[in-house]
């Protein structure tokens, strides 16, 4: 079941986040789709369009099954009646997709996929991180929690994922791995990872961001990717204001 999700900012995005969130979901069969939104501002008459290819897959044809990786750098108050249902909810807060993959500096990139049916096995590795909440950062902080409990001992999953931004083919930062041995929504019989990257690390430019999902009982992974921007960090208008008032005094 998809979730999609608009967020409509004004011109001073970076400084006052005003926003308008559209919100719905549906069923899909597998398969390729085409998807274009349409948004209409009553008052002015102004409209905007935004169109991308959206490929939904066959579980039961692929080696391991995993959602689609949903990029944000907004989180907000969890409202409205389907909440429950809505996989983006937790903790009381929705994650609001950047349908754009344009990021700045001074932004956190949120990530989050499932994993599903994950193979089962003697685990006795130590498992590097928990997967939910997993917090990553280029500065090298990590701050996902460690399992030392029996129940590694025993019969479980072992689910890694890292991620990483390449230029030009050359990689410019991977992530520490982090490490799931539980299934964490057992109704949908999911691992959930979520990853919280802040930016400020990253030079402004264009990157390929590739997630690394690896089963490491039966052997199957997955390394989706796609193409995001980072922009310069936008000073705020009363800072650039004080500026320019020193500037005119000084004249």
């Amino acid at each position: 079941m998809p979730i999609l999700g608009i967020e409509a900012l004004d011109s001073a995005q970076q400084v006052r986040r005003k926003n308008v969130q559209y919100n719905t979901s549906f069923l899909l069969a597998p398969g390729s789709y085409h998807l274009k939104f349409v948004v209409r501002e009553n008052r002015t008459g102004r409209m905007g369009t935004f169109e991308t290819d959206v490929q939904v897959p066959d579980l039961r044809k692929v080696p391991l099954r995993s959602s689609s990786v949903v990029l944000s750098s907004l989180r907000v108050p969890a409202t409205g009646k389907n909440k429950g249902n809505n996989p983006l909810v937790g903790d009381q807060t929705e994650l609001v997709p950047n349908v754009t993959h344009v990021f700045t500096q001074d932004q956190h990139m949120y990530l989050q996929f499932e994993v599903y049916d994950a193979a089962k096995g003697k685990n006795t590795a130590p498992a590097a991180a928990d997967a939910t909440p997993a917090i990553d950062s280029p500065a090298g902080k990590n701050q996902g929690g460690t399992d030392s409990s029996p129940k590694s001992q025993r019969e479980s999953i072992r689910v890694l994922t890292s991620v990483e931004f390449l230029q030009n083919n050359l990689k410019v930062y991977e992530s520490k791995p982090i490490v799931a041995t539980e299934v964490t929504v057992p109704q949908r019989k999911a691992v959930v990872f979520q990853l919280d990257l802040p930016l400020q690390a990253l030079k402004p430019g264009f990157y390929t961001c590739q997630v690394n999902i690896i089963d490491d009982i039966s052997g199957n992974y997955a390394f989706p990717r796609w193409a995001m921007l980072i922009k310069d960090a936008v000073a705020a208008p009363a800072a650039l204001a004080v500026a320019g008032a020193s500037s005119s005094r000084s004249k």
